[in-house]
């Protein structure tokens, strides 16, 4: 934590220090919206203050939720889409920081060795990207800007308190079989699989396993691999004209009664409504963008 104050000391400091933002505000989008595929030089922090969506960072499937803050580290590739009826409304933020001879460790979380982080209840980094906000849209003068960079700071400093505490609960050995395990439910969630088989896979309990999902994802592992399949399902829906039955079995069901069960426990709508409610809306869908500049 020193070294962090030391720097973020030099950063208010020194005018050669700069604080670049590119985005910034509250943004809303509607269900089934879609941002493909891109990449930046700036971190991407993104609070999910409503609703859910998916991100795609790097090849890797990762599902946001409410009360969720998703990190994305520059030059990383990542596409975005929404999977909820009631939207997704994010508090954005997209940032770079120059120092001199690129001095690492401004942020406890910097490094090329990942490519995104998801911290579970960190609400207090909500009106922190808000303030920063108002003022990039603010009068540009020296207060503004030295009350942006002050206000940059502390959000850098709160963000990683939070995945200091996260990063003290797993060693980087355990956090690298944790992400097997993951990659491994993104490789195959459409055949069976049992939560022993992907703790045997992961060289972990499946007990730990479960401790890891509850308090890193904040759901459990079962949940996950059912929110894939859902995924999986709807794209069949929308794009394709296959069966019910088919479509349960390319999900990882080998019953369409139970297939449509679950779907419409976690969709509220069966499988049959929710392909007739898109049906005639494949071509031109429509996106919705609302920014909050106050």
């Amino acid at each position: 934590m020193k070294k962090l104050e030391e720097l973020a000391v030099k950063f208010l400091q020194n005018q050669e220090c700069r604080l670049n933002i590119r985005k910034a505000g509250i943004f809303r989008f509607m269900e089934e919206y879609r941002f493909l595929e891109h990449k930046h030089v700036e971190y991407e922090i993104n609070y999910i203050s409503a609703g859910q969506a998916v991100m795609l960072i790097e090849g890797k499937k990762v599902e946001i939720h409410q009360g969720q803050c998703v990190i994305i580290h520059p030059q990383k590739r990542h596409s975005f889409w929404v999977n909820s009826k009631a939207g997704c409304r994010l508090t954005q933020l997209e940032m770079s920081i120059e120092m001199d001879h690129q001095e690492e460790g401004f942020l406890s979380w910097d490094g090329t060795g990942w490519d995104y982080y998801v911290i579970q209840n960190c609400e207090e980094v909500t009106p922190l990207i808000e303030r920063i906000a108002r003022l990039y849209r603010g009068e540009e003068n020296e207060y503004q800007k030295f009350l942006l960079k002050i206000s940059a700071v502390e959000l850098m400093i709160t963000l990683s308190y939070h995945l200091n505490q996260k990063d003290k609960r797993y060693s980087p050995a355990m956090r690298d079989r944790m992400n097997l395990a993951v990659e491994y439910i993104q490789e195959h969630y459409s055949d069976p699989m049992d939560l022993e088989q992907v703790a045997e896979h992961a060289k972990v309990s499946s007990r730990y396993l479960r401790k890891y999902f509850s308090e890193v994802m904040g759901i459990t592992c079962i949940q996950y691999i059912t929110r894939l399949r859902m995924e999986k399902a709807k794209q069949l829906l929308w794009e394709t004209n296959k069966t019910i039955l088919t479509i349960a079995i390319e999900s990882g069901y080998d019953n369409a009664q139970y297939f449509s069960r679950i779907f419409k426990k976690t969709e509220g709508m069966t499988p049959r409504e929710y392909r007739m409610l898109w049906r005639d809306e494949r071509t031109g869908m429509g996106i919705s963008l609302e920014q909050n500049k106050t």
